[in-house]
């Protein structure tokens, strides 16, 4: 027993010394402990960028438009339910046979002889113009100014002047055999000769307008009365007319 409590003490002393060295030499000082904390991870984050692109606007290509010299122009339905372009807005007139000339601009103009049957002239500016043998059989000539116009000689059988302004018009010698003048300016007009058979003349200013040696047959006067007084001259004309 005793022999073996020996062995354990000189056991324990070996471990004693043994831990001492290993203590930090035997200093007899405790030897501090350090304990290392794992450093503190930050989560990552990520972060998309996102770069756009640059909006590319195409221009728009111009097309320069030719010049157009624009012309003020008004319409209004006249009395025969047709759309016409007022104050001398027709940049072309034919000069023909039914030709559309509503308010055309042709004053001064030298018409003598012109082929106008049946033309619309509604509103047309003829003023001072020469129509000397023109042919105006039933065109429409509403509305149209013709001051100091001359109509020698023209044939307007069976036109229609409702409102025209003749003024100062040289109508010698015209057929205007079933003409509407209905309201029309004949101040100071030279009708000398012309053929007023059938005519109208209803509410016509007749004012200074020289109507001798004109014929008047079954004619409506400016008054509302009818006229006879040449009956046996006119029929003596077309009879001849009718004979060549």
């Amino acid at each position: 027993m005793q022999n073996m409590r020996r062995r354990w003490g000189g056991g324990l002393l070996a471990l004693a010394v043994i831990a001492g060295a290993c203590g930090g030499g035997g200093g007899g000082e405790e030897a501090e402990t350090t304990t290392t904390m794992p450093a503190k991870q930050t989560p990552l984050t990520s972060t998309t960028t996102t770069t756009e692109a640059p909006t590319t606007t195409e221009a728009p290509v111009t097309t320069e438009a030719p010049t157009t010299t624009a012309v003020e122009t008004t319409t209004s339905i006249n009395e025969e339910g047709q759309t016409v372009t007022d104050g001398g807005a027709v940049a072309e007139c034919v000069i023909e046979p039914l030709a559309d000339c509503a308010g055309a601009q042709l004053k001064f103009t030298n018409l003598a002889g012109a082929q106008l049957a049946g033309a619309n002239l509604y509103r047309a500016r003829l003023d001072a113009s020469d129509l000397t043998g023109a042919n105006l059989m039933g065109a429409s000539l509403f509305y149209a100014g013709m001051t100091g116009a001359v109509m020698t000689a023209a044939n307007l059988r069976g036109a229609s002047l409702i409102n025209a302004d003749l003024t100062g018009v040289d109508l010698s010698s015209a057929v205007l055999v079933s003409v509407d003048l209905t309201e029309a300016s004949l101040i100071n007009a030279n009708l000398t000769g012309a053929d007023l058979t059938n005519a109208i003349l209803v509410n016509a200013d007749l004012t200074g307008t020289v109507l001798e040696g004109a014929v008047f047959c079954n004619t409506v006067m400016e008054s509302g009365t009818i006229s006879n007084e040449s009956c046996s001259t006119s029929s003596s004309s077309s009879d001849e007319e009718t004979e060549e």
